[in-house]
């Protein structure tokens, strides 16, 4: 079988393949397998479900698979009307770093090193979100993870993704 070599993203994702507002997914350079896989799940933990103005939220991405080798993820959090960004990723932790894509949405991702975050069946990343300022709408988180097999081709790989909405507290 000859396939079309895919480069790894062991340094990151394209821009823009969290799965919302019409974007891909990592199954775009990763498509054998079938998307959230149930022998496995990508959990987010410490958003609340309604988000204070300006408040800063430490989140934590948990990407569960067996046999993961190596894992990645990209996020945004938009405003759920518009899909502007919403609040800010703050001081990128170990393992990840932020883009920004034309339109000013800014994406917080997996790095090299980040991609080895795995600890038996699970891969783990410590992210921090501000609020908006000015909280009025509605916010979405859209993820999207890999958990890879490690040999650095698009098989083999099981791709998750899943969203969290955040009301604004009156």
């Amino acid at each position: 079988m000859v396939f079309a070599a895919v480069p790894a993203f062991l340094d990151g994702p394209p821009l823009a393949h969290t799965g919302g507002f019409g974007e891909p997914t990592c199954q775009a350079c990763h498509f054998d397998g079938a998307l959230n896989d149930p022998s496995g799940s990508l959990q987010i933990r410490g958003l609340p479900e309604q988000y204070r103005s300006g408040e800063t939220y430490t989140i934590e991405v948990l990407l569960v698979k067996p046999g993961v080798k190596q894992a990645g993820f990209q996020a945004s959090l938009r405003e759920s009307a518009t899909g502007n960004q919403a609040g800010t990723w703050i001081d990128p932790s170990e393992g990840t770093k932020m883009q920004t894509d034309d339109d000013g949405i800014l994406y917080v991702m997996h790095t090299r090193a980040g991609a080895a975050f795995v600890q038996g069946d699970t891969a783990r990343w410590q992210l921090a979100w501000r609020a908006p300022e000015h909280a009025s709408d509605q916010v979405i988180l859209h993820i999207a993870g890999n958990a890879a097999d490690g040999d650095e081709s698009p098989f083999g790989d099981a791709i998750y993704t899943t969203s969290f909405i955040l009301d604004p507290l009156p």
